[in-house]
């Protein structure tokens, strides 16, 4: 028969009460701190000691039904009913309960002691998050606005198409790490920052609150499919609340892209039956029926596409389908298939080098090769 004798050993030290790995001051959540341990049969437990920052703080005697609490820990865990090995905060927690926690347990032949374990205690005020983007900062018409006082603005914002952003937190402690700038729906995170505009507040208890107000942000400069966000986190816990604008399709519209017509791809266009946006984008006015786009190369201009191709002169009718907002082309006034690659089915029309244009053949050849191989 061969017996084997384990020592003491302390298995973990795991804050329970919620999913997080910190305490909030301000919940209702009942916390434990808990110390699971095993000793050998022939090796019984005396007592269980923790230690706050190094300093004995409590001390439950096996077999007794009263712990002792001692500094920081006095009247804010439970010194009395089951499992008193385990730290039972009450309600009435305190920023001061933060440090780093050891569970020191002793039994008949040694003494064990866990690695410490950080207990993050924050004061995340029980306010709820605010943002928003005032609905009267989207001047339609200013003149309109009559004798209501309005943001101030300088002459080369749209009015139309300019967004004014106000952000504020809850008071938090510790400081918070806060990022202000473009929700991406891909990553459910802020994946880019704005460059000025967020201030954080110090507040009298030692708590912190982040804020932007009236930042001016033009829409055209927001990326497609993302939105005006703030990701507020805290060091070394779980906690991180990301908050966006839902704008109600101000920032994206439904509507066709329309990157082509931006001006680097010097197409001629006229179009009827809808409207850009704040994007550039062509959408429909009606929902039955598509905007119709018509475009051509200017005059002594050549069609350069993607793949090569390098056409004297190049026309074409587009229509955008009102029904899913896709770009098709048009025949003898009907709908035909989408286009699906604008970047290589539309070309960029670039002045012909050999009609008399400024520009010399040599470098001509060079800026063709250039879009080509992707340099637009």
């Amino acid at each position: 028969l061969i017996i084997i004798v384990e020592g003491a050993t302390i298995q973990s030290v795991k804050l329970v009460g919620d999913n997080n790995n910190y305490m909030n001051v301000r919940s209702s959540t009942r916390y434990e701190l808990r110390c699971s341990y095993k000793t050998g049969f022939d090796d019984p437990v005396q007592s269980v000691r923790w230690y706050k920052n190094q300093q004995h703080v409590y001390t439950w005697n096996f077999g007794e039904t009263i712990a002792t609490a001692l500094g920081d820990l006095g009247g804010r865990v439970a010194i009395s009913g089951e499992n008193l090995q385990n730290l039972k905060f009450n309600k009435n927690l305190a920023l001061n309960l933060a440090g780093n926690y050891t569970c020191e347990v002793v039994s008949a032949k040694e003494t064990v002691k866990s690695k410490p374990f950080p207990l993050v205690v924050l004061d995340i005020h029980k306010c709820s998050y605010i943002t928003d983007i005032p609905s009267d900062d989207f001047l339609t018409d200013v003149n309109l606005l009559g004798d209501i006082p309005k943001e101030p603005h300088n002459d080369k914002e749209d009015l139309n198409c300019t967004l004014i952003w106000n952000f504020k937190s809850p008071a938090i402690f510790p400081r918070p790490n806060v990022t202000c700038g473009y929700y991406s729906y891909l990553h459910d995170d802020v994946v880019s920052s704005l460059p000025s505009g967020l201030t954080m507040q110090l507040l009298t208890n030692g708590s912190w609150q982040a804020g932007i107000e009236h930042i001016h942000v033009p829409i055209s400069e927001i990326p497609r499919a993302e939105r005006l966000g703030c990701a507020v986190s805290v060091p070394d816990t779980s906690y991180k609340r990301v908050v966006k604008f839902e704008d109600n399709f101000i920032i994206d519209h439904m509507s066709c892209p329309s990157e082509f017509l931006d001006p680097t791809y010097r197409l001629d266009f006229t179009f009827e039956g809808g409207d850009r946006n704040c994007r550039g984008d062509m959408a429909p006015l009606s929902t039955t029926e598509p905007l119709i786009l018509d475009m051509e190369c200017m005059g002594g201009d050549i069609a350069v596409f993607k793949n090569g191709t390098v056409l004297a002169s190049w026309s074409a009718e587009l229509a955008c389908d009102a029904t899913d907002f896709s770009w098709r082309y048009m025949m003898n006034g009907e709908m035909q298939g989408k286009v699906n690659d604008p970047a290589n089915e539309i070309p960029m029309c670039l002045p012909n080098g050999n009609s008399g244009s400024n520009i010399p053949a040599p470098f001509f050849a060079i800026l063709v090769a250039f879009y080509i191989l992707g340099g637009f």
